[in-house]
């Protein structure tokens, strides 16, 4: 099929139709003469709906969403262990300032401990001598609660 224009003239019908009107009378193929039969990609119906829903843009909202119990278990306990790693933190961190303080505090006792010690004069101790003869002259025998000294001992030998 040709198309005979004649120069210079210009249909009226033409320039007064709007674009999407020309395209529908003199661009557009009729679709329903020419279609073609192909066998179809799927093998059965409920493949081909499954492929749609997988690929439709709203397939995923159309879908009901069941909770996956193991999922959510496991969750839950990941949860639940975050929140005792996070408590356990904190509390060992409380532990190392406590027992800091508590070091702090041991050495400016110990420090003010020695600076006493230092600022008074030793007691005078006994000598050994002193002692000696005191325990030279005296027995003294113990049987279960009972003491006995005798100091008469030493005239024996």
């Amino acid at each position: 099929m040709k198309l005979e224009r004649k120069k210079g003239v210009l249909d009226p019908e033409l320039a007064s139709m709007s674009l999407d009107n020309y395209y529908e009378k003199h661009v557009k193929k009729p679709g329903g003469k020419f279609k073609s039969h192909r066998p179809a990609p799927y093998a059965s119906r409920s493949q081909a709906q499954l492929h749609f829903q997988r690929t439709h843009y709203f397939g995923p909202a159309y879908r009901r969403r069941l909770a996956n119990p193991t999922s959510s278990i496991i969750h839950s306990r990941l949860e639940e262990l975050t929140h005792n790693i996070e408590h356990t933190k904190t509390m060992v961190a409380f532990k190392v300032v406590v027992n800091l303080i508590e070091h702090r505090l041991q050495q400016q006792q110990q420090e003010e401990l020695e600076a006493s010690l230092a600022s008074t004069p030793p007691a005078p101790s006994p000598t050994p001598s002193h002692v000696s003869e005191d325990l030279e002259d005296t027995l003294i025998l113990t049987i279960g609660d009972e003491v006995l000294q005798d100091d008469d001992f030493k005239d024996i030998l």
